[in-house]
């Protein structure tokens, strides 16, 4: 079997709920061997809190589709952190470990004495990497938050939506599955690599707030030198004309309309050339409504009407195909099930990977948005249930007599 980026590798994992789980997901994929530390009884993932589907009449506890597939490939040990044996474990663990990961408050981990400062003089060259919502010092690290929260208190709800209507929210907190983990994942491969390099470890801090800073894009920059506040947009762009979703056909066999729909853009004046031969209306370039992308900008009521007339009698995906095929940026709205039945780029990509979980049975997960040649991510074990693997770790990794290992559980230390 080829080996992987991360074979060798050991992730301690602390982390709960989206951003640093989905950081972990990726680094196990690459061969990482990552040991997620759960709290079964004392304090649930809120994730493994969320119902699953319903078992005669009841809803199953302990999964959901988000915690199955924030957590493949990892291994679960149930460990009360309030006793004192257990975060003895946890350091015997951290001592033969390369990464220890969190994305507590900042005096959780201090707390089990897991601080940076400790766990160095048992494995000088651990590289601890702390998430912690607001970082760890300053008049708001007490703070706790999740995506939803920082992307209201970066402004990056504010931006969301139409000019014309209150602000909303994204629906969904992106900065749990986009930049925060992206951003860990990156910094403790740079570590890694560091110490591979030099022998010495680090410690990483990345506030969470600030990571999804990243979301405003130039939003911040222009408000700090030009003291413009940027506005919503809608759907549109200050910079592309045509620029927004327009009514289709409904695809057979599809809900209704208000599902189909196709997002065009236009950037310059050659993808508009394209578009305006691809409607049928080259003469749309010589029209002085249209000619140029100030005149577009000025008139984009109008030039989306006209489009929306076109797109109207096509489904998305013919839009899509017709106008791609002409170099204009198109892409057809799709849900889920567009996506794991009929998208080509996703099947041929293999992007989603069928894994049989123990409780909720065959199930898709989404893999990697990337593929490495010489040493390719693997997704062949699923999430594990809580505490699924806490024997085989105590035993196996860190050799502890199963008697010993009895005596935690009936202490309740160790929740097998």
């Amino acid at each position: 079997m080829t080996r992987q980026a991360l074979t060798g590798v050991r992730i301690l994992d602390f982390s709960w709920i989206v951003a640093g789980p989905m950081a972990t997901k990726w680094m196990a994929a690459n061969g990482a061997q990552v040991i997620k530390v759960e709290s079964i009884q004392e304090r649930l993932d809120d994730l493994r809190q969320d119902p699953g589907p319903q078992r005669e009449g009841q809803p199953l506890r302990g999964v959901s589709g988000m915690q199955i597939n924030a957590n493949p490939g990892k291994l679960s040990i149930g460990l009360n952190m309030n006793k004192p044996s257990a975060q003895a474990i946890a350091r015997r663990l951290a001592a033969i470990s390369d990464v220890v990961l969190d994305n507590f408050s900042p005096p959780v981990m201090p707390k089990w004495s897991l601080s940076y400062e400790e766990l160095r003089t048992i494995n000088p060259q651990i590289i601890v990497a702390r998430m912690p919502g607001l970082g760890l010092t300053g008049p708001h690290a007490h703070y706790r938050g999740l995506g939803s929260y920082f992307q209201a208190r970066t402004g990056l709800d504010s931006l969301t939506g139409f000019p014309h209507r209150p602000t909303v929210d994204l629906g969904y907190a992106y900065p749990d599955g986009a930049c925060n983990p992206d951003h860990i994942a990156t910094a403790i491969l740079a570590a890694l690599h560091h110490r591979n390099r030099t022998g010495k470890g680090q410690f990483i801090e990345l506030s969470q707030f600030e990571s999804a800073v990243n979301f405003l894009e130039t939003a911040l920059f222009e408000y700090l030198v030009n003291g413009t506040e940027r506005t919503r947009w809608g759907n549109r762009h200050p910079t592309a004309a045509p620029h927004g979703i327009y009514r289709c056909l409904p695809t057979p066999g599809h809900p209704g309309p208000d599902d189909s729909w196709c997002a065009i853009t236009v950037f310059n004046d050659t993808e508009w050339g394209a578009l305006c031969r691809a409607l049928g209306h080259p003469e749309w370039q010589a029209d002085p409504r249209f000619a140029t992308l100030p005149a577009r900008k000025k008139h984009e009521d109008e030039l989306d009407a006209a489009i929306t007339e076109w797109t109207s009698t096509k489904t998305p995906h013919e839009v899509m195909e017709l106008l791609q095929t002409t170099g204009v940026i198109a892409g057809a709205f799709q849900d889920h099930s567009d996506l794991l039945g009929s998208d080509p780029q996703m099947a041929h990509r293999g992007f989603y990977v069928e894994l049989e979980h123990a409780e909720m049975g065959r199930l898709h997960h989404e893999s990697m948005p990337y593929r490495l040649s010489a040493t390719p991510w693997r997704l062949d074990r699923p999430a594990p249930i809580s505490g699924q693997e806490t024997d085989w770790v105590l035993q196996e990794i860190l050799g502890i007599p199963e008697e010993e290992v009895n005596q935690y559980v009936i202490e309740r230390a160790v929740m097998a």
